[in-house]
């Protein structure tokens, strides 16, 4: 009788962020409990990359490469992880934007899920 060690698969994934907005894009990551944060840094470059942040929680690291596109890698026994991870970041940076946006307006944001499980965004435009 041996003990059983969970079967780790790695899988990797693209993220199309277009030009994303990097210090938007780390203050998400930072929201999403992702560390070790490399923003146009040493270290990041040796990746041939913009910015690197990993997640130790479930072994997922984030690599913002120099075309813009993202590429994000999950080390897991989990099924759908990757899904999961990629979709929150993907949200995460979406959410940032607009209350990045809103703020440079003068505006409010409150944000809720719906039953479904979508996100949605209410903005209070002040006096308009």
């Amino acid at each position: 009788m041996g003990s059983h060690l969970p079967c780790w698969t790695i899988q990797t994934t693209e993220l199309r962020l277009g030009k994303a907005d990097e210090n938007i894009l780390k203050s998400a990551l930072s929201a999403l409990g992702f560390t070790n944060i490399h923003l146009n840094d040493e270290y990041a470059r040796r990746f041939g990359a913009k910015m690197t942040a990993d997640r130790f929680s479930d072994r997922v690291s984030f690599v913002l490469k120099a075309d813009g596109n993202a590429q994000v890698t999950a080390a897991s026994s989990s099924p759908g992880i990757l899904e999961k991870v990629t979709g929150e970041v993907a949200r995460a940076y979406t959410e940032e934007n607009v209350n990045v946006s809103a703020a440079e307006n003068g505006w409010s944001v409150e944000w809720s899920t719906t039953e479904d499980g979508n996100r949605v965004a209410t903005v209070n435009r002040g006096g308009y």
